[in-house]
């Protein structure tokens, strides 16, 4: 999605009381939900993430794009609607209404996290998606082809960002730094800077990848 329109969106989390439904019936009930919210406001488009809380009930968060406000109070009376629950708490508690404002890269992180499930919990199909008219704030896809030796380079680049980002943090212990330095599986390919400052990662790999070109062309016109 582009970054502009994450940082104008609006954060929408779902939650249920004390009378849990199975994962079959939450989602219909997210379904209804996203049909009234787009009946609404139908140029919007929406990201919607499931998530397991604590106590093992599902909750859902929605990434609004398109859309300058939403009532508080118009949120939490069509969810309490849909679940249909005797809980009069539920009405205000069971929904939460903020603005991203300018945190895109959290806000993204967050949504693309791996599912994690409890050992007694069963899988609930699929655990994230896409409605309305989300391919209005679709971001343009840049396809780059790298060499074995072009993407070990990239690697030791993105390490020493990593490293970079840890100590502008100024920690008061140096626990920060030697977790970035351990290199953990995974860790470097998924800070939140690379995937909503694609600029920079493209001039990084300007510098990096071969300038005879053939190999490391970047395609596209994003």
């Amino acid at each position: 999605m582009k970054r502009e329109d994450i940082e104008s969106g609006i954060l929408i989390t779902l939650t249920y009381g004390s009378e849990v439904p199975d994962a079959e019936t939450a989602k219909r009930h997210l379904q209804a939900f996203c049909k009234r919210l787009l009946r609404v406001w139908p140029k919007a488009g929406l990201v919607w993430r499931l998530e397991h809380q604590q106590r093992g009930a599902i909750h859902f968060h929605l990434l609004l794009m398109g859309v300058r406000q939403v009532p508080a109070t118009w949120i939490g009376q069509a969810w309490h609607e849909i679940v249909d629950t005797e809980e009069e708490s539920h009405r205000e508690a069971g929904t939460r209404v903020e603005r991203v404002r300018g945190c895109a890269g959290q806000v993204m992180t967050y949504l693309c996290k791996p599912e994690v499930l409890a050992e007694e919990e069963e899988r609930t199909g699929r655990c994230w998606g896409l409605r309305g008219n989300w391919r209005a704030y679709e971001a343009p896809v840049t396809t780059v082809t790298l060499t074995s030796e072009e993407m070990a380079r990239l690697a030791r680049a993105l390490d020493a960002e990593k490293r970079a980002q840890v100590r502008r943090r100024k920690t008061a212990s140096g626990k920060a730094l030697r977790w970035a330095r351990r290199r953990k599986p995974g860790a470097l390919l998924r800070p939140s800077r690379w995937q909503t400052h694609p600029e920079i990662f493209l001039e990084r790999l300007r510098g990096i990848c071969g300038e005879d070109g053939e190999r490391g062309q970047i395609c596209g016109d994003g």
